[in-house]
């Protein structure tokens, strides 16, 4: 192999196309089902160019991102390029061939499919329409409804939302199909406003860092870039919003059937599974089961490369079983919150079942080898199927989740990142542990030279791995560097060009882009959307977050106390710094005029400033416009804490140190 790199993204080699080529022989390409279901009782075909609040900026648009795959011939005889896995490349064509607006249960239920990441359902009620996930951005669901709306043109109004878990893909579009000012019942299950703090405030700036490069935001749109996230497209990059639920579906009430517009809801709250607070519902009068998204056309995350809480995999096979039992034998139609529905009731006993089962196989056989002593690594290489009834159903390939990391994660959750070898309890970091191995192996050079044999004979995998120490060594000239990462990233775009799981194929080509032209910017911003969480949050959550964001060694030794009292909530809590922590208890308001009176809102918006000085900017400006009221003592202290308050970055590199 010569020892040439640059910048430009490489075709896929011989043993990549091989390796893509052995596809075809080892799963049922001759099943078509998928296609028939996914273009059944179409309304609408296609969706059109979707542009920002400033009319100018493209937030959607797949019919013109993904051409390259909606010009070829319709499936089986339009065969994968040699960049795509063909079982992805399927994937993506049932996506992106069959969007636009469609029918699913006679007159009454409606999906607009491909208008983002996840589908929005519309529900013809008595008098109105209740909106089930609107999306991630409100351009996005805005124009979903207005095409519903043509389509039926009815005048009917929106009278409801229902968000059936907690990801952004399925609220943040809320503002475009109702507004804070004119409030409807949006229902939620019980504990979603946490869930949403812990996954977009507390560690949000990390997780979406890295749902950039999972999701595939800064990949071209063509046969080496960006094909598909396998539960949808992609993330749109629109404006995020949230409106905080009003109608909560608890767990321990007799509240599981609701009528919601003259319609029989059932709802089953199922936390922990998908996301940590999710639930299913059960329409009676139309026979229609929706599993949110624990029931997608695709083996779905146990744990999500963005990072979140690790899944219950044994919580999610039993809510499904749960599911079975209560509604299987009367359901004539599954939908979910991506993909294409189910019709029938033996085809929807037949789906529930398999995706029940594959959650528990992999819960079970990882845990059951993990007594067997073998390690997180260990389990993950031994488990590379399924049993043939599952391996070989479409709906239960690695589009998303992937067999290797659910097996990981079903290992951490159960017994935690320690492998039991005190050798791997206390490991060096990648900078030192990679200056060390380079070291030892004779020197960066001799690295980079069996890497390039590597390369050749198509141990990709090994030539990643070895070459991330060298990177991490920080070891040699500008020249040498770039070689190294050159390579490295040819590597990498290798194994995504052979990745079955949309994911893994993004994070393997973005880290490639990474290495060749640096950390790639944020995109999309969440600044909006950061704000409208912020401004839902209750006191005792927000406190919390403030407490991430406190810098424990420049507070060590310092100690403040300050009483809030907000008075929209008659409400009053004790804050507390001390041993660089951050604690707080809600007390019984006194009405000392030494409390600091203000809104929870005007809090959050003085700490979500990105600066010090900002901070302190609004701080004295609600000082002076009396938002604030506050004495001197207690500005002092409060000057003095939120100089303590941290900022985070939005770009930091994920593969470079």
């Amino acid at each position: 192999m010569k020892d040439e790199f640059s910048e430009e993204q490489k075709g896929a080699t011989k043993i990549t196309t091989d390796a893509n080529d052995n596809v075809y022989e080892s799963l049922p390409f001759d099943n078509t089902q998928s296609f028939r279901d996914a273009q059944k009782s179409q309304l609408k075909a296609g969706v059109p160019a979707i542009y920002g609040n400033d009319g100018k900026t493209v937030v959607w648009d797949p019919t013109n991102w993904f051409r390259f795959i909606k010009e070829g011939e319709q499936y089986p005889e339009n065969q994968a390029p040699g960049t795509v896995n063909p079982s992805l490349y399927r994937q993506a064509q049932l996506i992106h061939n069959h969007a636009g607006l469609f029918e699913v249960v006679k007159d009454r239920i409606y999906q607009a499919r491909d208008y983002d990441l996840a589908n929005v359902t519309f529900i013809k009620g008595e008098t109105g329409i209740i909106v089930v996930d609107p999306l991630t951005s409100t351009e996005t669901a805005r124009q979903a409804l207005q095409d519903y709306k043509a389509c039926m043109n009815d005048g009917m109004k929106v009278v409801a939302v229902i968000y059936t878990h907690s990801h952004i893909d399925h609220f943040g579009g809320v503002e475009g199909v109702t507004d804070k000012e004119q409030p409807v019942d949006i229902y939620a299950p019980e504990q979603f406003m946490k869930a949403v703090a812990n996954e977009y405030i507390f560690a949000g700036n990390a997780m979406q860092r890295r749902a950039g490069y999972m999701y595939g935001n800064h990949l071209s749109h063509d046969r080496k870039g960006l094909v598909s996230g396998g539960l949808g497209s992609t993330v749109s990059q629109g404006t995020y919003s949230l409106i905080g639920p009003n109608k909560y579906i608890y767990i321990n009430d007799d509240i599981r059937k609701i009528k919601i517009d003259g319609l029989t809801f059932h709802f089953q709250l199922v936390p922990n599974t998908e996301a940590p607070a999710e639930m299913h519902f059960y329409i009676e009068e139309f026979k229609a089961l929706c599993t949110a998204e624990n029931a997608t056309q695709t083996l779905h995350n146990v744990y999500t490369l963005r990072g979140a809480h690790i899944r219950d995999a044994l919580a999610w096979s039993k809510d499904l079983d749960m599911a079975i039992e209560l509604w299987g034998d009367k359901s004539e139609v599954l939908f979910g919150v991506h993909h294409w529905p189910v019709w029938g009731m033996e085809q929807i006993l037949v789906h529930l079942r398999k995706q029940r089962d594959t959650y528990r196989y992999i819960n079970d056989q990882t845990i059951r080898l993990m007594n067997h002593g073998y390690t997180m690594l260990e389990i993950a290489e031994k488990i590379k199927k399924l049993p043939k009834g599952l391996n070989y159903y479409w709906a239960d390939r690695g589009y998303y989740g992937t067999i290797n990391h659910n097996v990981k994660s079903v290992y951490v959750k159960n017994i935690g990142w320690f492998d039991g070898n005190p050798a791997t309890l206390h490991e060096y970091p990648p900078e030192e542990t990679g200056t060390m191995y380079v070291e030892l192996m004779g020197g960066a050079e001799k690295v980079y030279s069996h890497a390039l044999e590597l390369f050749e004979k198509g141990d990709y995998r090994w030539v990643v791995q070895l070459l991330n120490l060298v990177i991490f060594a920080k070891t040699g000239d500008s020249d040498f560097v770039e070689r190294i990462r050159g390579l490295q990233a040819d590597a990498l775009e290798q194994l995504g060009y052979q990745s079955e799981s949309g994911p893994w194929r993004n994070f393997y080509l973005t880290g490639a882009l990474e290495l060749r032209c640096g950390a790639p910017q944020p995109v999309p911003d969440f600044t909006g959307v950061y704000s409208d969480i912020l401004n839902c949050l209750s006191p005792d959550l927000f406190f919390d977050y403030m407490g991430i964001l406190l810098k424990g060694p420049d507070a060590d030794g310092k100690r403040i106390k300050l009483t809030f009292y907000f008075t929209e909530r008659n409400q009053q809590f004790d804050l507390t710094m001390e041993n660089s922590v951050l604690n707080h208890r809600r007390v019984e308001p006194d009405n000392k005029t030494s409390n600091i009176q203000t809104t929870i809102m005007t809090l959050t918006e003085i700490v979500n400033q990105t600066t010090t000085e900002k901070r302190l900017a609004k701080l004295y400006h609600f000082c002076e416009t009396g938002r604030i009221i506050i004495g001197d003592d207690e500005k002092t202290k409060l000057v003095e804490l939120l100089a303590l308050l941290d900022s985070f970055p939005t770009t930091f590199n994920v593969v470079t140190p």
